[in-house]
């Protein structure tokens, strides 16, 4: 049973974050948590209303995809009209309309990059497209646009026309609402774990000689998984000098220790993540340093589309992490 086949099609990717979330965390991590739960129970509830995806959120930043760009445009409206009465949860969108490609539940492509980039374009409380969406929108007696003119994104090989979105929220559009495709790939995830399990269980019957290092294996990887993670760890992105995304994460509190692996790595399924630390490194250290581990570019939960890997490139994902951070002294373990 192999991995699920990509599937590219046309959709209109929704991207929003918390305006001051990171000021919030470094005040208090309690309100933190408690802001970002409340948007997640806000948003999607919201998207999934409007027939959309809800795909990732990843600190503070949630990623959605629509099969319609009006319906897309209407639920960002309505996220803003939700949250007027929210004045911790303030959030910008960001909307473009192009090709993806979906895969296990995640999405990515151009679609994807041009409305990560056009959200913090946006405004606290504020909507922009891209000329594409607004295209698609302009007849909609419900929604008005303003032209902001034409930007020039980080890695966008075009300059993008960029507008803001005004109005009120219109009804979903039942005639393009999709069906509920993340239950379906939980389901046929759930159906491919049972089929292994009988799988195993059928071969340990008569050949459980040749079958027990393959179960041994299978045990070590997935019981950290029912057991849980030893700590628990924030994860937040940087940007570096030549704009490629670092995922990075930390737990504990107290002198920061930045761990430089960064290569062959992910912050929440490698062998180095919280998940598999059932020796207690992690939680040992985290006890009384703040501890900073992060995803190299091209690995993990970082940029994967990159070409540059020197030394000079790696250097610069640490100094992203670190700035990022905002801390004068720091250890390096590497």
């Amino acid at each position: 049973m192999g991995p699920e086949a990509a599937e590219r099609r046309l959709a209109a990717i929704m991207f929003t974050d918390i305006v001051g979330y990171t000021a919030l965390m470094a005040e208090s991590e309690v309100r933190g948590h408690r802001v970002r739960e409340r948007q997640a129970a806000i948003l999607r509830p919201l998207v999934e209303q409007y027939g959309g995806d809800w795909v990732q959120h990843v600190g503070d930043e949630t990623l959605s995809s629509f099969a319609s760009a009006t319906d897309s445009v209407n639920c960002a409206l309505s996220i803003q009209a939700a949250l007027q009465d929210e004045p911790e949860l303030r959030v910008r969108v960001g909307i473009h309309l192009g090709e993806i490609v979906s895969r296990e539940g995640s999405v990515h492509g151009d679609g994807v990059n041009i409305a990560a980039r056009i959200r913090p374009l946006a405004e606290p409380g504020g909507i922009c497209v891209s000329d594409e969406v607004q295209h698609a929108i302009r007849n909609q007696e419900n929604i008005e646009t303003v032209p902001l003119g034409e930007h020039e994104l980080k890695n966008v090989g075009r300059p993008v026309a960029v507008f803001r979105v005004q109005g009120t929220p219109g009804a979903p559009s039942p005639a393009k609402r999709r069906p509920d495709t993340e239950a379906l790939k939980r389901l046929r995830r759930s159906h491919r774990r049972l089929a292994w399990a009988g799988a195993a269980a059928l071969l340990a019957v008569g050949l459980l000689w040749l079958v027990r290092a393959p179960i041994l294996v299978w045990v070590v990887l997935n019981l950290p998984r029912v057991l849980g993670a030893s700590v628990e760890q924030q994860i937040a992105f940087a940007e570096t000098s030549d704009g490629v995304r670092i995922a990075y994460a930390t737990s504990g509190a107290g002198p920061p220790i930045v761990f430089v692996i960064g290569f062959a790595s992910h912050l929440t399924e490698g062998l180095g993540s919280p998940l598999y630390d059932q020796s207690g490194f992690l939680s040992w250290y985290s006890r009384d340093h703040l501890v900073v581990r992060y995803d190299g570019r091209g690995f993990g939960l970082s940029d994967r589309d990159v070409t540059d890997f020197s030394l000079d490139a790696r250097v610069r994902d640490v100094e992203a992490v670190v700035d990022a951070l905002g801390a004068e002294r720091f250890a390096l373990y590497a």
